[in-house]
């Protein structure tokens, strides 16, 4: 696949995901984080298990070694996955959907920093894009008490996690299927969401019912479509270019939660967008060739 293709891709995971915040604000009501991410990404599984189990039973053929190699790399990609979207489910009970995007967003930052940990130093630039991204995430996440938001903390952290998770799908692709991959993610993300729900969580049915429509999309279109997409997509295209095209989901949640949550945002909340705009924006410039 041409890395336009797979950019291509990319850009209608953003999209996917930009949409998921208005309905994962509607099912904060209801249910709580673990049992939404468990049930979700358990329906992910379901759908792409069609899909992978022939895609397995052809690459066992030719390495023998694939499924553990899968399992191995599917558990790490959905500790990381199941941790981030957690957090930032519960911050989303406490904080906008707009206002989380644009946190969440912040991974784009935090990758191309966590790379000095696979030897891929940052340079100096990298360090002024990310004071630029904080200082906006500072402005969208601070109140006129300029006391931060439980919530706005959670899916800070959440946003920590997202990183590792796209650098774990970036190594995971170099060795197994996008499919097989983000099946199996979906799989441990999904066990471990439901273990920890049935252990921390109040859960009744009538729960399931009242965030039916936001389970299907994050569910269907989230789980079992974009994060797929995100990993055949991060194949063909560096974590760091990746991790630029898919924060755009910040700029379509904000979007989605103005159409359909009818949240609006302060000058200050907007200012703070907009130098995280800048930060991203300033990341994704090519290079002086010197």
């Amino acid at each position: 696949m041409k890395e336009k293709n797979a950019i291509g891709l990319l850009l209608l995971t953003s999209l996917i995901w930009g949409m998921t915040f208005v309905f994962q604000s509607h099912a904060a009501q209801f249910i709580g984080p673990f049992m939404f991410n468990g049930i979700r990404m358990i329906m992910g599984f379901l759908i792409l298990l069609p899909f992978c189990l022939p895609s397995i039973k052809r690459n066992m053929k030719v390495r023998k070694s694939y499924l553990k190699d899968l399992s191995l790399r599917g558990l790490l990609c959905g500790v990381f996955l199941s941790s981030a979207c957690v957090f930032q489910q519960a911050g989303l009970s406490y904080t906008t959907a707009g206002k989380g995007a644009f946190i969440t967003a912040l991974y784009i930052l935090f990758v191309p920093l966590f790379g000095i940990f696979t030897k891929d130093k940052p340079e100096l630039s990298a360090w002024f894009h990310a004071a630029i991204g904080l200082a906006g995430a500072f402005l969208i996440s601070v109140n006129n008490e300029s006391a931060i938001n439980k919530g706005d903390i959670m899916i800070f952290i959440c946003a920590v996690l997202f990183a590792f998770q796209i650098m774990a799908v970036n190594f995971g692709v170099k060795s197994v299927s996008g499919v097989d991959l983000s099946a199996f993610q979906m799989l441990s993300g999904g066990i471990i969401c439901l273990i920890c729900g049935v252990l921390f969580e109040e859960f009744h049915f009538s729960m399931v019912n009242d965030a039916l429509i936001s389970i299907l999309y994050a569910g269907i279109f989230s789980c079992g479509i974009a994060y797929t997409l995100q990993a055949i997509g991060q194949k063909y295209v560096k974590a760091e270019k990746a991790s630029l095209v898919m924060c755009l989901e910040s700029a379509w949640a904000a979007l989605g939660s103005a159409l359909f949550l009818g949240e609006r945002m302060s000058g200050r909340e907007l200012s703070g967008c907009l130098l995280l705009f800048l930060a991203v924006i300033l990341s994704s410039l090519p290079k002086r060739q010197h």
